[in-house]
């Protein structure tokens, strides 16, 4: 079956915002929806994988021939960081996107990315 890089991203200064009960239901909601999925077996890996903070991020930028620089931060010319990945397995893209439909986590964006070669 093809696989499918899921990735959540989120607008980290608003979620900051939410209050503790929010979050927490938040978190609940989000447990309870891998937990289903993961008995039906759609997660190859990463099931609920959340990542550190885009703070603690090094990024690495490949320049012309050679040259690298290391620098640390995300960077990203955006507020929405990525703040978590699972690995699915559906039977095909639409089997993917209606799995992700019915995600339950703090506004998000999904986006998923097909695993070269499966």
């Amino acid at each position: 079956m093809p696989e499918y890089v899921m990735f959540i991203v989120g607008d980290m200064a608003k979620q900051a915002k939410f209050s503790q009960q929010e979050a927490e239901a938040s978190t609940a909601q989000v447990i309870a929806w891998f937990e289903e999925h993961t008995r039906a077996g759609h997660f190859v890996e990463g099931a609920g994988r959340r990542l550190e903070g885009p703070e603690t991020a090094t990024t690495i930028h490949a320049g012309v021939g050679n040259s690298l620089s290391v620098i640390d931060g995300p960077f990203a010319e955006t507020k929405e960081q990525v703040g978590g990945y699972a690995v699915i397995s559906t039977r095909d893209l639409a089997a993917a996107v209606d799995l992700v439909k019915t995600w339950p986590g703090l506004p998000a964006k999904i986006e998923l990315r097909p695993v070269f070669g499966t």
